[in-house]
C-alpha cells in the first residue's frame, strides 16, 4: 500500500513532496523532512570579489538584494544610470530553485544621515583632497556606505559656480571654505548627489552615511538553481558566506 502527502515546511509556498510504504521506519520519515527543509536555503549570497553585491534569503520568506559594485571609471564623472539600489520581495523554493519575485509596491528610499558633527578647534593636517586653498574656517565632509566604508567624492560644486575636483581620480573627503556658498552639493558614483546647506560659520568635520535607491518589481519570478552552497543565474554566481 502505498500513501502520498505533502510536508508543509516553514512557508505555505514551499512543499516537499514524499510518499511513504507500509513498514518504512518513523526516522527514514524525520531524515527525508529534514533533508527538504526550506532554511537550507537561508542566509547571505555574495558575489565574488564583490561582496557589497549580495542576496539575503530570510527564515521568514523574504529577501533583500543590495547592489554595490565598484566604480569602473577613472575620470570623476557622473552615471546616473548606474546607481546603486537595493530591493526586497519574497522568495519560493522547488527542488534546487529558488524564485524571488520583489515588491511592487514602492518603498521610500532612506534618506542621507549625518552621522557625525563634529566642531573643529584645531587646524585641518589632514592630506587635502585637492589643490583648492582651505580657508581657516573651513569644514571637511567624509562619506560613508551601509558597511561603514568611504564613499569617494567625485566633485564638488555650489550655485554660485565654484566647483572642484581632483584630477583623474576621486576623493576620500572634501574640503569647503566658509568664504563660499553656504549651499553645496556633493557628488558620487553610483548615489544620487547629496546638497549640504550650512546654517552658521563654525568649522566642522562632518560625517554623512549613504544609502542605495529603492528600486521596486526588480525581480518578476526570476529563478536561481541552487548548488551546493551557491546560487546562479545565467553566468551571475552568489556564494553563500560561511
Amino acid at each position: 500500500m502505498k500513501w502520498e502527502g505533502i510536508a508543509y515546511g516553514l512557508y505555505p509556498d514551499v512543499v516537499c513532496h514524499f510518499s511513504m510504504k507500509s513498514g518504512l521506519l518513523i526516522s527514514g520519515v524525520m531524515i527525508g523532512l529534514a533533508s527538504c527543509k526550506p532554511t537550507n536555503f537561508v542566509g547571505r549570497y555574495e558575489l565574488r570579489h564583490v561582496s557589497k553585491t549580495s542576496m539575503e534569503v530570510k527564515n521568514d520568506g523574504t529577501f533583500e538584494f543590495t547592489q554595490i559594485n565598484p566604480n569602473p571609471y577613472l575620470h570623476p564623472f557622473e552615471h546616473p544610470d548606474e546607481y546603486y539600489f537595493t530591493t526586497f520581495g519574497t522568495w519560493t523554493a522547488e527542488k534546487k530553485t529558488l524564485t524571488f519575485n520583489s515588491f511592487k509596491d514602492s518603498i521610500a528610499d532612506r534618506q542621507p544621515e549625518i552621522i557625525f558633527s563634529k566642531e573643529i578647534t584645531r587646524p585641518i593636517d589632514k592630506p587635502r583632497p585637492s589643490p583648492m586653498f582651505l580657508d581657516s574656517d573651513g569644514s571637511r565632509f567624509t562619506f560613508y556606505d551601509i558597511f561603514g566604508d568611504t564613499v569617494n567624492i567625485l566633485f564638488v560644486q555650489s550655485p554660485d559656480s565654484n566647483r572642484y575636483s581632483a584630477l583623474h581620480r576621486t576623493m576620500e573627503l572634501a574640503d569647503w571654505p566658509a568664504s563660499y556658498a553656504d549651499t553645496v552639493e556633493f557628488y558620487f558614483y553610483g548615489y544620487k548627489p547629496f546638497t549640504f546647506i550650512r546654517t552658521d560659520k563654525v568649522r566642522r568635520e562632518i560625517g554623512i552615511k549613504l544609502y542605495p535607491e529603492y528600486r521596486y518589481s526588480v525581480f518578476n519570478d526570476i529563478v536561481f538553481r541552487v548548488t551546493r552552497r551557491k546560487i546562479k543565474r545565467n553566468r551571475i554566481t552568489l556564494t553563500k558566506r560561511n
